[in-house]
């Protein structure tokens, strides 16, 4: 006879169902992420969430900034800590002005947007990152980016990292979300 290896969390909320008494060893691996599964989306997973959202879109950037380094001519990173360093000045960045830069674009942009039926919005990203972009290159010192091209190229491979890390962030937010307690749809 084992107890309920989460037993404490029956008063987390009404969605735990881990109240039985005894277990034999494969149940009870299977309850305790069973319950730990639904502890964690009854007890604020949303901030967690977008917590561990935040901390891996920097590195997801840092780790593009690198590589973007390293591949591109006209972009110089110093070091790994560098690019991480410029992925941190370029979230900051992009939470206190890429709002601002979205809302003025879109609004600037608005009839020619909806003449081409949507079309230039999907390009807005794109340019609050190639102004953040270069904005992160003045400010720091050990990231440099030489040329045009260079600043529309690497504004375009971060956009693409970013759209393609935001969507499958939300995709699974949504598979957890519709899952039940017991982690099965």
């Amino acid at each position: 006879m084992f107890p309920s290896p989460c037993s404490a969390a029956l008063e987390v909320g009404p969605n735990l169902l881990c109240a039985s008494s005894s277990h034999d060893r494969a149940s009870r691996s299977w309850d305790s992420a069973r319950c730990a599964s639904a502890a964690f989306r009854s007890t604020g997973s949303v901030g967690y969430s977008m917590t561990m959202y935040s901390l891996l879109q920097i590195l997801a950037l840092a780790v593009t900034i690198g590589v973007l380094g390293r591949l591109m001519p006209g972009v110089h990173v110093r070091s790994a800590p560098a690019a991480f360093v410029v992925a941190l000045v370029f979230s900051v960045l992009n939470f206190l002005l890429g709002w601002l830069l979205t809302w003025v674009l879109r609004t600037v942009l608005f009839v020619p947007a909806v003449l081409s039926l949507g079309l230039l919005f999907v390009l807005i990203p794109f340019l609050v990152n190639a102004v953040l972009l270069w904005l992160t290159d003045r400010l720091v010192d050990s990231f440099e980016i030489d040329t045009v091209r260079a600043l529309v190229i690497s504004s375009a491979v971060i956009t693409i990292v970013g759209g393609i890390f935001r969507s499958s962030f939300v995709h699974g937010l949504w598979q957890a979300r519709l899952m039940g307690p017991s982690g099965w749809a």
